[in-house]
């Protein structure tokens, strides 16, 4: 076991990529949240699995990826790094679904770059994140569709931006009519 300084943690010898990725903001704050206690070691296996088959599918090295300021967890943003893991999750969907050169591009535009059979495709990932608060009088399935809406002219314009900055690149499009499905309580 290999001890993490500012923390009461203690990373099992075999991880390579959980201590160096998520050390700082283990340190910054404590997050029974997304880091129970009783969950450990088995909760860092699966932040491994995920780091290690993004790190792939990317080619980059942890590094590379830690120096990307969107994945420097260091802050203790608990919403940044929730939001992080569900583009690494979306980067290995995208693996296994046979998408090709997956990059993560700069700021602004789409959270990731890809190409199947030819053709790029621009794709923004938005997360729903455990810090948020319930929303009184919604079930769980409602709380998802409302924040879907809430979220999706966000994303239709950075999917456009970076559309229009990448020659050739497809953006995901929506309905123009979705807004006028919209469920109320």
């Amino acid at each position: 076991m290999l001890s993490d300084r500012g923390s009461r943690r203690a990373w099992p010898a075999s991880l390579r990529l959980s201590p160096r990725i998520l050390s700082g903001y283990l340190s910054a704050r404590e997050d029974p949240t997304n880091f129970p206690l009783d969950q450990e070691p088995a909760l860092f296996d699966r932040y491994e699995n995920i780091f290690k088959s993004a790190l792939d599918a990317l080619k980059i090295s942890k590094e590379t990826l830690r120096h990307m300021g969107e994945f420097n967890f260091d802050s203790g943003n608990a919403a940044n790094l929730e939001s992080a893991v569900g583009v690494r999750r979306t980067v290995e969907a995208l693996r296994q679904m046979n998408f090709q050169r997956i990059t993560i591009p700069k700021p602004p535009g789409a959270d990731i770059l890809c190409e199947k059979d030819g053709r790029q495709v621009c794709c923004e990932v938005k997360t729903i994140t455990k810090q948020r608060s319930p929303r009184e009088g919604f079930f769980f399935a409602d709380q998802v569709y409302e924040k879907i809406f809430e979220n999706i002219d966000k994303a239709r314009d950075q999917l456009d931006k970076c559309a229009k900055k990448c020659p050739g690149a497809s953006p995901c499009s929506f309905p123009s009519q979705i807004g006028s499905t919209r469920r109320s309580n």
